[in-house]
């Protein structure tokens, strides 16, 4: 009898166990690890919808830009910015059909080369129902914004809003059953950063640690244990595929690129590598912290080679590139000169030939002010 209630109370906590590996794994698919929050609210007008079948019924999703701060409508000019988009999941209906009116306007910032929204935006949709049903509508709208003043652009942000909607019967309703239609704006984004090798891996981690660190006795601990070791190598060779490629192309002690050439500026990839040459040469050390997502950093890019002023100081300096996929760009959000990496980018750091601190800023269009604090450096080496 007791060895019958040992059991099943290993039978627990093995299925507790793996119970649990589901919850934190659907966790992090659900939030992808995000980081930081981008202040933009967003609600859904009428907050319930409420149709009849086979007629069309309107909602706006409406969305509020915080002051001093900018939203984009459009990829740009040259196809830097990343625009609000909306999208819909009805896979839940087959008889449902959302379409998009007209969007906001917006403004026209020549410095950007876009079309911003500031203040608040109001997207129209008609929705139509052929079925009557009762259920929720999925509402998912991606955005990034960015700070007038400081110039910071808040890492890409998506709000997920459910929407009650209840379709009634009308028994005068001749028309067909028709298939859904997805309304969506022009740009489309996937559910999570993470990919699909690492959360099945992450899934076999966990599980595998719930057989290798159990409580049964005898035979079936080595078996148990034996079949943890074998899951905790699939889920190692599984997350090693994305974790490789990472290391290699993205951390700074695994670079197989030292440099970076853009134009005829020289961007070090390797922190120690630029602290080393600016001793050896007495120069400043030029970091700009960057990211594929960040539409200022893009734009600082192009300065930096458009600009004669900006130019000719960069060259005078030791520069260094560090990407927020690169290991050390952690290591830099956790000292207090570095705290506005926890918010967002773009953020440009100048360094003295020791590799010290000296000044930081986030403005890429200050030209003036970069031109000067790397000739102060310059002449007081």
């Amino acid at each position: 009898m007791k060895q019958k209630i040992k059991k099943r109370r290993q039978n627990f906590g093995n299925i507790l166990t793996f119970v649990t590996a589901l919850i934190f794994s659907s966790f992090i698919l659900e939030n992808g690890f995000a980081q930081n929050s981008s202040p933009i609210e967003v609600a859904v007008n009428p907050e319930k919808l409420e149709l009849t079948q086979g007629k069309t019924g309107e909602f706006s999703v409406d969305i509020k830009i915080p002051q001093e701060h900018h939203a984009y409508l459009n990829e740009g000019d040259e196809g830097f910015f990343i625009p609000i988009s909306i999208k819909f999941d009805t896979k839940h209906f087959s008889s449902i059909k959302v379409e998009a009116g007209t969007r906001p306007v917006g403004t026209r910032e020549d410095y950007v080369k876009a079309q911003v929204l500031r203040g608040e935006g109001k997207f129209p949709f008609t929705i139509t129902a052929y079925d009557h049903f009762e259920g929720e509508l999925l509402i998912k709208v991606m955005s990034q914004i960015c700070n007038d003043i400081t110039k910071i652009c808040y890492p890409p942000k998506q709000h997920k809003l459910i929407v009650p909607i209840i379709s009634k019967h009308d028994s005068n309703y001749k028309g067909n059953v028709k298939v859904n239609n997805l309304a969506e704006t022009e740009t489309s984004f996937s559910e999570s950063p993470l990919s699909i090798g690492m959360i099945v891996g992450i899934i076999l981690l966990i599980i595998s640690l719930g057989f290798l660190f159990n409580r049964l006795g005898g035979k079936s601990k080595n078996i148990s244990r034996s079949f943890g070791v074998v899951l905790l190598i699939a889920a190692m060779f599984i997350m090693s595929k994305d974790l490789i490629p990472l290391m290699n192309g993205n951390g700074n002690n695994f670079h197989k690129e030292e440099f970076e050439q853009h134009g005829n500026l020289t961007w070090h990839r390797n922190f120690d590598d630029a602290i080393e040459k600016a001793k050896k040469e007495k120069k400043p050390v030029f970091i700009d912290f960057y990211a594929y997502w960040c539409s200022n950093c893009l734009a600082f890019r192009e300065l930096s080679l458009s600009d004669k002023i900006l130019n000719s100081a960069l060259q005078s300096a030791v520069l260094l590139k560090v990407y927020d996929t690169d290991t050390i760009f952690e290591d830099f959000k956790m000292k207090k000169e570095y705290s506005l990496l926890n918010i967002g980018l773009p953020f440009f750091a100048l360094l003295r030939s020791d590799g010290t601190f000296y000044w930081k800023t986030t403005k890429y269009d200050d030209v003036t002010a970069i031109d000067e604090k790397i000739s102060e450096l310059l002449s007081n080496k």
